[in-house]
């Protein structure tokens, strides 16, 4: 409540989801970074997550991206590698049958 006004708030969680949605159907790949950078950043509920991302067809780029975030930690790969890397995973996708 802001002065008397309500205000609806997003959860993490959801805009997780919504950016996944975005990279995944819309093949925008600056949404990937951007879901990846809100996993990396703070807490999120691991349960609501992957069920939102289940009802919301994205699991599969939800499994990946987190696989490609410990990679990238891994391998300490730059912005550049891991840009790459979600381009790469959209062009497969694209190209599946």
């Amino acid at each position: 409540d802001v002065d008397g006004v309500s205000l609806r708030i997003i959860s993490r969680e959801d805009l997780i989801v919504d950016r996944l949605a975005s990279y995944k159907f819309w093949k925008v790949t600056l949404e990937g970074v951007n879901a990846l950078l809100l996993l990396e950043q703070g807490e999120w509920d691991r349960d609501r997550l992957e069920k939102r991302a289940r009802q919301e067809n994205v699991l599969d780029a939800l499994e990946w991206l987190k696989k490609t975030y410990q990679e990238i930690v891994r391998k300490k790969l730059g912005k550049k590698e891991e840009t790459q890397r979600l381009q790469d995973w959209l062009r497969k996708r694209s190209s599946a049958p």
